[in-house]
């Protein structure tokens, strides 16, 4: 009789050969891989942090796009105010010039016709000065959309009925402002053409004409309530009927609001204002030089100068916003390379460490697997020891 006893040199060998797999096995995860967290075991905590810090890389790398955005659509009204800027000048040259008497009234006639084309052409800078399909420096920009956005200025939110046997068609900007005389004025600016609007008991009538004076059609906006400043830009025009759908309506001190950080919070946003630059927001509307005695009525009032400072003010305002803009990118990028290089410090596999540790491994895993089969091998001559023993 013998007793069978049990080999703890072999359980040792076979859990150390297990152990040395196992290190094998993540060594070779994290080297084929390139990551040192290939699951939640690895490191629970380090994946809960990388993970935190790669939203919030995420957010700065988004950030950063959106203030190179930004710039451009600062860029692109800056580039628009150019003209608009080299236009004034223009027409201050052709102010100067009809206010002297050698041209007298016959050539400040001929003076106006360029002077008003100049004056629509601010317009159509102003109209046609988009970004992504918003307009920027027609006094809208930062406004809010669709028809409540037009309640705030008074308009019914369900159209504009235009009488007449005319048409109009395109996007039309209407403008309530206040007068020289203190009372509100209404300004309907339908491409190049703006005429002054009547503004009666719960409606605002305005004429069109034809070029020889002759009535085109009639526009009718109801009043739905107290009539305050503002812009209304993108009303339709087309056929017999205005929608108000879809319109921009911004007043006095609305901005647009620029997301140039990664988290919440007014520190990580920028408010950008640019203000009416058409002929209407310049007050530039009605100014006609075809008279020695009307151009130098214009120069007296110092419109042009007005306007040429106020075209000025709002290109300044862009430069340094352009400006913090791009420091703000700046340092958004060096944000992301430092959480990056923290982030990878935590989820990044030590290459040159790893393969050490596989090569110890495996060293190690042979020499498990040679004392498994030796403590085998003993065993078995403990066996047969025994059982010539007993045989005898």
């Amino acid at each position: 009789m013998f007793s069978m006893r049990t080999s703890v040199g072999a359980m040792f060998a076979l859990r150390q050969m297990q152990i040395h797999q196992a290190t094998i096995h993540r060594s070779m995860m994290r080297i084929s891989s390139g990551s040192r967290i290939n699951s939640a075991a690895d490191d629970p905590a380090g994946l809960g942090i990388s993970e935190r810090m790669r939203a919030q890389i995420r957010g700065l790398t988004m950030a950063a796009r959106n203030t190179q955005q930004s710039i451009n659509m600062l860029e692109t009204s800056w580039g628009g105010l150019n003209e608009t800027h080299a236009m004034l000048q223009r027409m201050r040259e052709l102010v100067v010039q009809a206010a002297h008497d050698p041209t007298g009234d016959a050539g400040a006639y001929l003076l106006n016709i360029e002077f008003q084309e100049l004056l629509r052409g601010i317009n159509g800078i102003a109209g046609s000065t988009h970004y992504n399909r918003i307009n920027l420096i027609d006094g809208t920009f930062g406004g809010q959309q669709g028809a409540a956005g037009l309640g705030r200025i008074g308009l019914d939110g369900n159209g504009i009925e235009i009488t007449g046997d005319g048409s109009l068609r395109g996007n039309g900007t209407l403008t309530i402002r206040r007068g020289d005389d203190g009372e509100l004025e209404a300004l309907l600016r339908l491409g190049d053409e703006v005429v002054r609007g009547e503004i009666g008991a719960g409606e605002i009538t305005f004429g069109f004409e034809n070029p020889d004076g002759s009535p085109r059609a009639e526009v009718r906006v109801g009043i739905t309530g107290e009539l305050r400043e503002g812009v209304s830009a993108g009303i339709q025009f087309a056929g017999n009927v205005v929608s108000a759908a879809g319109a921009t309506t911004a007043r006095s001190g609305d901005h647009g609001t620029l997301q140039i950080g990664a988290n919440g919070g007014s520190d990580q946003r920028m408010n950008v204002r640019m203000g009416d630059m058409s002929a209407i927001g310049l007050r530039l509307h009605g100014l006609d030089i075809s008279t020695v005695a009307n151009a130098r009525a214009v120069l007296d009032s110092g419109a042009l100068d007005d306007a040429v400072d106020a075209v000025s003010r709002q290109r300044a305002q862009i430069s340094a916003q352009v400006s913090r803009l791009e420091h703000t990118y700046n340092n958004l990028q060096n944000s992301i390379i430092n959480l990056t290089a923290s982030e990878s410090t935590i989820r990044d596999a030590d290459i040159a460490a790893e393969m050490m540790n596989l090569a110890r491994a495996n060293l190690l895993l042979q020499a498990s697997q040679a004392m498994l089969a030796q403590a085998m091998q003993l065993e078995r001559n403990f066996i047969t020891m025994m059982l010539q023993s007993m045989n005898n």
